[in-house]
């Protein structure tokens, strides 16, 4: 019996083709880095009150693995070879300039291109395991048919310091709830770093009860918001982020920051 076509999780569509973590063209300015790594952390249930206390329930699956050979059949060729490839276009002189820390201002329209961008890559990196993904299939429909990520995300971009981060993707997914609510029985959370030499882009967004509440506590005081817009950016950026910092970040509701 032949296997189903999967479909393009941005349009539905048939035709899937691969997809590359990272785009081709960035790869010469990043492959100095000694050790190119995505990272997936898998949180199967946790309860996170609205009042700021934290309980986690069970641990966490954590799988690594090289980068640079990365490529998901997860979009098909009208969205990867159309607007997808539009949006990669776009940003590309930006994205060199934030991977070389070469001074240049983000103003709202670059603010928003560098925000469609970055939520593209989480789309896409949200299949690496779909037993955790959090994305519904509108927050995918409203990328691709408005050209900007949903109202329920937040992005975030600050000028890195550090060593672990300089090329890495870390993705995690949660399942959010207050404490003494009903569990959710599927992911509606997740943040998503991207590391790229001397940037760092964070993405956060939930569909959870009180989505806004949620994404606001998960929100950093240390990097800069571009999506949705709030002022204008001179980078690189004064303000810095930093190994342990992003340790934070990341594995934080474990370590007690939140």
């Amino acid at each position: 019996m032949a296997k189903a076509q999967g479909r393009c999780i941005f349009c539905g569509g048939h035709g899937l083709t691969k997809e590359h973590l990272w785009p081709k063209w960035m790869r010469p300015f990043l492959e100095t880095d000694a050790d190119p790594a995505h990272t997936n952390l898998r949180t199967r249930v946790q309860q996170i009150s609205f009042m700021n206390a934290v309980t986690i329930d069970t641990p966490f699956d954590e799988r690594q693995g090289y980068v640079f050979n990365k490529r998901l059949r997860v979009v098909c060729r009208g969205c990867n070879s159309g607007w997808m490839s539009s949006a990669e276009s776009a940003c590309k002189p930006m994205l060199t300039a934030l991977i070389n820390a070469t001074p240049f201002g983000l103003d709202a329209p670059e603010q928003r291109r560098l925000a469609l961008w970055s939520a593209i890559k989480t789309g896409v990196f949200e299949r690496d395991d779909v037993s955790y993904a959090s994305m519904t299939a509108a927050e995918y429909r409203h990328i691709a048919a408005q050209r900007e990520p949903p109202p329920n995300w937040r992005i975030f971009l600050a000028r890195y310091q550090g060593e672990g981060w300089r090329t890495r993707m870390f993705h995690r997914g949660m399942k959010v709830h207050a404490i003494g609510g009903t569990a959710p029985t599927s992911f509606n959370t997740q943040k998503t770093i991207i590391g790229m030499m001397n940037a760092v882009v964070l993405t956060v967004s939930s569909t959870a009860d009180n989505a806004p509440t949620v994404v606001e506590k998960m929100s950093p005081l240390n990097m800069m918001q571009i999506w949705p817009f709030e002022q204008s950016i001179e980078w690189p950026t004064v303000t810095k982020i930093d190994d342990e910092q992003l340790r934070q970040l990341s594995y934080g509701y474990e370590l007690g920051y939140f």
